[in-house]
C-alpha cells in the first residue's frame, strides 16, 4: 500500500492506493562521471548521492475509477505531494499518470526523503 497526500489541507487530497509488486523505487546511484585522460588513466567527478535522483513508479492493476480520478486530480493540481511507502516517506512531484484497460501507472519524481 502507498499513501499519497497533499502538502496543504484538501478534503480530496489524500488516498491510500493498494498497489502491486511492480511498484518500485529504483536502487541507489551516485552522481559520478568518469573521463579518460591522455596518459591512459581516468579522472572522476563524484557529486555524491541524493534521493532526488530517484523516481517512484506506482503501478495499480486493476484500478478503480476513483483511484484514476484521484491520481489525475493530484497531478493536475499539486506541484508537490507526500508519499508514504514501504521504502520510506518522501516528498515528490507528480510527473505522469497513464492508464490502459486495467493498469494505472503514476510516476512521482522524488525530491527528498523525509524519514531519515
Amino acid at each position: 500500500m502507498i499513501a499519497i497526500s497533499t502538502t496543504t489541507f484538501d478534503l480530496d487530497g489524500a488516498r491510500v492506493l493498494d498497489v502491486q509488486r511492480k511498484t518500485q523505487i529504483p536502487g541507489i546511484a551516485r552522481r559520478v562521471s568518469r573521463t579518460g585522460t591522455l596518459d591512459g588513466d581516468a579522472a572522476f567527478y563524484d557529486g555524491g548521492f541524493t534521493h532526488a535522483d530517484r523516481t517512484l513508479e506506482i503501478v495499480q492493476d486493476p484500478h478503480t475509477a476513483a483511484d484514476l480520478e484521484f491520481c489525475q486530480y493530484i497531478a493536475q493540481s499539486y506541484a508537490e505531494v507526500i508519499v508514504s511507502t514501504s521504502f520510506g516517506v518522501f516528498s515528490g512531484v507528480p510527473s505522469t499518470v497513464k492508464t490502459d484497460a486495467t493498469k494505472l501507472t503514476m510516476t512521482i519524481l522524488i525530491k527528498e526523503k523525509l524519514d531519515e
